[in-house]
């Protein structure tokens, strides 16, 4: 409670959390009835989430198919992953709690874990000769985080691979804008 609210005293923290769990049930389950809890359940003086067997948490498979790629021994398999990874991440965590305290680091964490993904699925999309991939999957972390160096750094080498100093070029001007 005191992460959710901080500096409020516990019988009031312990009220808003009890009403937090019941809005939380009803949007999971709007159809149960009273005392029908089959995804938030009591567990002592805690809660938990019990999901039924075969449920999917997009943060938990971003996390596994960021797990295999780092795991994979070859660029084919790394650009595989890494792309399934990236498209796993759909945004900031928790992004209705704005800033809360509790929230900023998680949500921090969880972006450079896209922005790896989306670097190394670059560099294994250059290796792999694919530097028009490459500059796509770049594309897609600047779009995450456009202060990105080392994104901006594989966009303009990507390009040139490619063959194409145009775009090389206007790729440098983005990144001299990014960052000024």
């Amino acid at each position: 409670m005191e992460a959710l609210w901080p500096g409020r005293d516990p019988v009031s923290g312990g009220r808003t959390l009890q009403v937090l769990v019941s809005s939380l049930r009803k949007a999971l389950q709007p159809d149960r009835g009273r005392g029908d809890d089959t995804l938030v359940v009591r567990d002592g003086d805690a809660y938990r989430l019990a999901l039924p067997e075969g449920s999917e948490i997009d943060l938990t498979a971003f996390h596994e198919a960021l797990a295999d790629a780092r795991a994979s021994k070859e660029p084919q398999l790394w650009a595989i992953a890494y792309a399934g990874a990236l498209d796993l991440y759909v945004g900031d965590l928790f992004p209705e709690e704005g800033p809360a305290e509790w929230v900023v680091e998680p949500r921090e964490q969880l972006l450079e874990e896209a922005l790896e993904a989306a670097r190394s699925l670059a560099e294994s999309l250059l290796a792999l000769g694919d530097p028009l991939g490459a500059a796509r999957a770049c594309r897609r972390g600047l779009a995450l985080e456009r202060r990105d160096a080392a994104l901006w750094r594989l966009c303009v080498e990507a390009y040139e691979a490619a063959g194409d100093p145009l775009s090389a070029d206007r790729a440098r001007e983005r990144q001299h804008r990014a960052l000024v």
